[in-house]
């Protein structure tokens, strides 16, 4: 009342008159939504290989027995899968995992008929799972059965703790290949690199790929079936016509599903002349074409000019040499049967190199 009456008697009433008073808004809690995955009769299937982003931060605890170590009522998940046969392998340790997990493993046909075949805590032999800023992180291997199913429980080493997790799960397949050595060899006409293998399964191809630094620009110098008798081991070799002054070289073994193995990396290191020729091959020449070698320090480009018995010029073309050994092929089907020279300028001087043309 003493209020209203000063307002009335400052005439401010009919200015508070029009004023609306508003309620404060109401804000409704939001719940997050229970991982789907919570419950193992909700488990994720994953097919074999698999990587996949998780979470236990919004998951419950299902008391399953544990697979790594003992009982506690931290939030779980879980994923499915079914056997291949191979050995595969389970991890946690990866830089988006932020807590410190733990891997159950179980096999049954069933949630309520299933037991531990596997799990692990904290995997110390591989630093990517105890390093970082979050260590103690899970992997493990199983040798599964065919067909089997089996089921992965995701949960903390301690009561309270949930996070984020990656989880990827695939086959450790055996080698195709047991290679027991690789080596090459330098020689006048190239680098010969040689390998022999201990066992071969299902292997197609033998691929030696080369490359100037070892590092990257590999590329394929040749390929060669597989021997089928190599299945106790193989021996092999090829012959790189235009290796580098340095090269290196690796074996590429590949399957008949596509898959590859790579060896180590060898060098080649030749001696670096300024500039040789070699000699002409086949000499003589039954056929419609002739081949040579230019080895080189540096690149550059030569002339080459192919002369008749009388010194008169049948073509002159320049070519573009390259570091290391190089082979060019000039064809002989416009040459009539006689004596034929091919003359090679570089900046050093010429080489020529005789040859015999035969019909």
């Amino acid at each position: 009342m003493k209020i209203m009456a000063l307002f009335c008697l400052f005439g401010f009433l009919p200015f508070f008159s029009n004023v609306e008073i508003n309620e404060a808004p109401k804000h409704e809690m939001v719940m997050p939504a229970i991982a789907a995955n919570d419950l193992c009769a909700n488990a994720q299937p994953l097919s074999i290989p698999s990587s996949v982003s998780g979470t236990t931060s919004t998951a419950l605890n299902e008391f399953s027995p544990s697979c790594a170590g003992g009982m506690n009522f931290s939030n779980d998940v879980f994923y499915s899968f079914v056997g291949t046969g191979n050995e595969i392998e389970i991890s946690t340790c990866f830089a988006a995992t932020n807590f410190d997990t733990r891997i159950h493993v179980y096999m049954g046909s069933s949630c309520v008929a299933m037991g531990c075949v596997a799990g692990n805590d904290d995997y110390a032999l591989d630093l990517n799972c105890m390093l970082g800023p979050m260590p103690r992180k899970s992997y493990l291997t199983l040798l599964t059965i065919p067909a089997q199913q089996y089921f992965v429980r995701i949960d903390a080493a301690s009561n309270g703790v949930f996070g984020d997790f990656d989880l990827s799960i695939s086959e450790l397949i055996p080698a195709p290949i047991e290679l027991e050595n690789i080596w090459a060899t330098s020689i006048d006409r190239g680098n010969i690199i040689s390998w022999e293998t201990n066992s071969e399964d299902n292997v197609k191809w033998h691929k030696i790929q080369r490359s100037n630094n070892g590092r990257e620009g590999w590329e394929e110098v040749q390929r060669i079936y597989a021997s089928p008798s190599a299945e106790n081991g193989g021996t092999y070799e090829i012959l790189d016509k235009t290796p580098f002054s340095q090269s290196y070289y690796r074996l590429v073994t590949e399957d008949y599903d596509g898959s590859e193995q790579i060896s180590k990396t060898i060098e080649v290191i030749r001696k670096r002349p300024e500039f040789t020729v070699g000699q002409i091959y086949p000499n003589p020449v039954k056929g419609s074409e002739v081949s040579f070698q230019v080895e080189s320090e540096s690149e550059e480009s030569v002339q080459v000019k192919l002369m008749d018995i009388s010194g008169q010029t049948i073509l002159d073309y320049p070519i573009e040499v390259r570091e290391g050994l190089n082979e060019f092929v000039q064809t002989t089907v416009q040459l009539k049967s006689g004596i034929y020279f091919l003359r090679i300028f570089s900046k050093q001087g010429y080489v020529t190199r005789k040859f015999v043309k035969q019909q």
